[in-house]
């Protein structure tokens, strides 16, 4: 995340708990070691603590453990994009086997590709 978005979740964070101290030194600490996370989860975590209705404000840890709903739903557009990715392969794809576009048989095609691995080898 940006130093911004950072700072903005020490902001809330503060403005939430009116009763946590913190000083310019606690802000360069929580923002150094916020910054290495990702925005979406460290707000997400703090939205779930707030909701448990605590009286004192979440610690770094709290706030930077995997969210399983955030996790749950990269992996649904990790799927969405691996399917999309594997539609737009298969449209290259020809639907009929190649001795059908070809107009012969199966055994006419596979004794015209033998004899052409054949020739290759030698």
């Amino acid at each position: 995340m940006e130093k911004r978005e950072a700072i903005d979740i020490v902001k809330k964070t503060a403005a939430y708990f009116p009763s946590w101290k913190i000083d310019k030194s606690v802000v360069d600490i929580w923002v150094d070691k916020l910054q290495q996370y990702d925005f979406e989860t460290v707000m997400a975590n703090l939205s779930d603590y707030l909701s448990l209705g605590k009286d004192f404000a979440p610690g770094i840890p709290t706030l930077i453990k995997a969210n399983e709903r955030i996790e749950a739903n990269k992996e649904i557009e990790r799927t969405r994009e691996m399917i999309r990715r594997q539609d737009e392969e298969r449209k290259d794809i020809p639907k009929d086997p190649p001795w059908v576009r070809e107009g012969i048989t199966r055994q006419a095609w596979m004794q015209r590709l033998l004899a052409e691995k054949r020739a290759e080898a030698q």
